[in-house]
């Protein structure tokens, strides 16, 4: 009988680490940035106009966003998360399923150690986890330092520090690209962003 108490302890404690595991797939919470310069800025408040959306509010050096595949417009409200220049809640934007990437061109000319924030939330069948990735060419994309965000129902705030990648400094070509990587074959749903921002240090 003591042996099956241990067994069943032991299968227990087993499980409960792979669960942890899939959970703690690097998403992050929001970074204190510091005393960083904010470079880059989507409240997505100005427009439904899915062409002048793409272009931040604020920028150095231009900061815009593409997105491959599905369909994208706007959700109202948005949210506070993150808010930046006074701005309300306004709207976010609504990337529909599926969809096959998203990326956003955040030159830091002039900057270094990046930290991208955004609010992020899903509906009931939009994709749940975005894979994070970063090109310092134009080109080639790599994982970056938080490798993975999730998404919920409801809005979440969430970062990504480009401190550790050299690259990522003074770059006119640095982009970071996010893709769905589960729930994104549907024919409904969609995931939600708000208050994109990058902020850096001057170099």
């Amino acid at each position: 009988m003591k042996i099956s108490y241990i067994y069943i302890l032991l299968v227990t404690l087993a499980l409960g680490s792979c669960v942890k595991d899939r959970v703690s797939t690097g998403s992050s919470g929001p970074t204190n940035i510091g005393s960083r310069s904010l470079i880059h800025y989507w409240s997505f408040n100005k427009t439904s106009d899915t062409a002048a959306m793409r272009h931040a509010d604020s920028t150095v050096g231009g900061g815009v966003f593409d997105y491959v595949a599905g369909y994208i417009d706007t959700v109202h409200p948005g949210t506070l998360l993150n808010a930046r220049n006074g701005a309300d809640s306004g709207g976010a934007v609504r990337v529909r399923n599926p969809y096959t990437s998203m990326t956003i061109h955040v030159p830091t000319t002039g900057y270094k150690q990046p930290v991208l924030t955004m609010a992020i939330e899903k509906s009931s069948s939009g994709p749940s986890a975005n894979n994070v990735m970063y090109t310092t060419d134009g080109t080639n994309y790599f994982t970056a330092p938080t490798s993975t965000v999730i998404f919920s129902t409801t809005w979440s705030l969430v970062s990504c520090d480009f401190s550790s990648i050299a690259g990522a400094d003074d770059n006119a070509n640095f982009a970071i690209k996010l893709v769905p990587t589960s729930g994104n074959t549907g024919t409904s749903g969609n995931d939600r962003f708000d208050n994109i921002t990058i902020d850096a240090y001057p170099k």
